[in-house]
């Protein structure tokens, strides 16, 4: 939905009409929110947050074997201390629980595996602000539930006799919660599994496997309110114990065995917080951080007789040049009603972003840059700048400014493309920095020639 349209018109007298999109990122709540998380780049504890906005969706997203599509964020606790093994302990678990019980119940585990965890995840979706509830709560919350799922999707009225006369003895809910120890250490190892995997592949994504890095980042996501913890998973590394806890809290439980006090391996399903869930899930959460960083870099001048910001930027902006019938879509537009230049910026986050093959690497980058050009082209703007998080070097950003952009422009050498690799927080706040303070100096009406 088109929620306004305006007509700016640059210093060679091009006119242009700006159409922008009705967003999320344009709404108070979101300005708010990234005005925040500006403020946090400036601290250094905080500032790894930012490589949150470098990372494609699809490594927060998890469970969608079970039906769901759910962005969250895993912590971990002590995965540098028994990282060597945590499988060991994990598959010990599971067969604890498993020699306890009968081949029936075996069988019955995984189905009610399936329909366990989609409920609780759902229900821990929908919840606001949890409590803190006990283990038992837990599992006579859920398990009931899980029961009842199990005769749904069966179709079988009588399962739950069949299951209760082949385990159970005595009142139905104390029986229940017997059954729980199985499926409760089954559910538990599995949700621990399925946190682990996800924390390895963002530690890559995020670090380069650095998990003191990965950590310092996914605390400075806590610590910006960009997440909300719901569920702890945890499990005693001591072989003599093996206790297996189950925390419902909006906060992270200490990282210590409740049983003996030993040292535990736990994970906490962190889900994302609006307005960062619907910006993540669209990739559009590093466009909007943009938006808010050029807007805190920009000040307030008399312009034509009213205060105005001396550089504003526009995200998600269809441009059309008043005199072509051409009309194309920026990530964003960053212009100055001071001197009245405009510059348009591409912002791509690719899924797999590093070790990529040479060859891929000059097509994704050539298609990319590409769709810049064009639009410099239908637009009649002559700088661009090109956000990438594809991990390139200064080196190899030299040779495509000096080989492959002339190529991709021809003969207009009027054309002039900047380009950034999102590949760490420190080196993209200073290259954004350095982009923003030239923007500022050449965007002076004195600077005009």
């Amino acid at each position: 939905m088109i929620e306004e349209i305006k007509n700016i018109e640059l210093a060679d007298g091009t006119k242009l009409e700006i159409r922008l999109n009705g967003k999320w990122f344009d709404k108070l709540e979101a300005k708010k929110a990234f005005k925040g998380i500006v403020v946090a780049t400036k601290v250094d504890k905080t500032k790894p947050v930012l490589r949150f906005f470098f990372v494609h969706p699809s490594y927060f997203r998890a469970f969608e074997e079970f039906g769901l599509s759910l962005l969250f964020v895993p912590v971990v606790t002590n995965y540098n201390k028994y990282q060597n093994n945590i499988t060991e302990m994990i598959q010990s678990s599971k067969e604890t629980a498993n020699v306890e019980f009968s081949e029936f119940v075996k069988k019955v585990a995984p189905i009610v595996m399936e329909v366990f965890i989609k409920p609780f995840f759902q229900w821990l979706k929908e919840a606001k602000k949890p409590s803190l509830k006990s283990e038992e709560e837990i599992k006579e919350r859920f398990l009931i539930g899980a029961v009842k799922k199990m005769t749904e999707s069966t179709g079988d009225k009588d399962i739950i006799k069949r299951f209760m006369r082949n385990y159970v003895s005595a009142e139905i809910f104390s029986s229940a919660l017997g059954l729980g120890r199985i499926v409760f250490s089954l559910f538990s190892c599995t949700l621990i599994e399925k946190g682990l995997e996800r924390y390895k592949l963002m530690a890559q994504e995020i670090s380069d496997n650095d998990i003191e890095l990965c950590n310092k980042t996914l605390n400075a996501i806590l610590e910006s309110n960009m997440v909300t913890p719901l569920v702890t998973v945890a499990v005693c590394m001591n072989k003599y114990c093996k206790h297996i806890e189950v925390t419902v809290s909006d906060r992270i439980p200490k990282a210590k065995c409740g049983k003996c006090n030993g040292d535990i391996l736990s994970t906490t399903f962190t889900f994302i917080n609006e307005p960062y869930l619907w910006l993540k899930d669209k990739t559009l959460d590093l466009h909007a951080f943009l938006q808010s960083y050029i807007e805190s870099k920009s000040t307030q001048e008399y312009i034509e007789g009213k205060l105005r910001p001396n550089m504003q930027c526009f995200l998600n902006t269809y441009i059309r040049n008043i005199s072509k019938k051409n009309q194309r879509e920026v990530d964003a537009l960053i212009y100055s009603p001071v001197s009245k230049k405009a510059i348009a910026v591409e912002i791509k986050i690719h899924q797999i972003r590093s070790q990529l093959p040479s060859e891929r690497l000059q097509n994704i980058l050539n298609d990319d840059l590409k769709q810049l050009v064009e639009t410099l082209h239908q637009t009649v703007l002559n700088t661009g700048c090109y956000i990438t998080n594809l991990k390139i070097s200064d080196e190899e950003i030299q040779h495509i400014k000096e080989s492959v952009i002339p190529k991709l422009t021809g003969s207009n050498d009027k054309q002039h493309i900047e380009i950034i690799s999102a590949t760490d927080e420190t080196t993209f706040l200073s290259k954004l920095d350095t982009l923003t303070a030239n923007i500022l100096e050449t965007l002076r009406p004195q600077q005009v020639s």
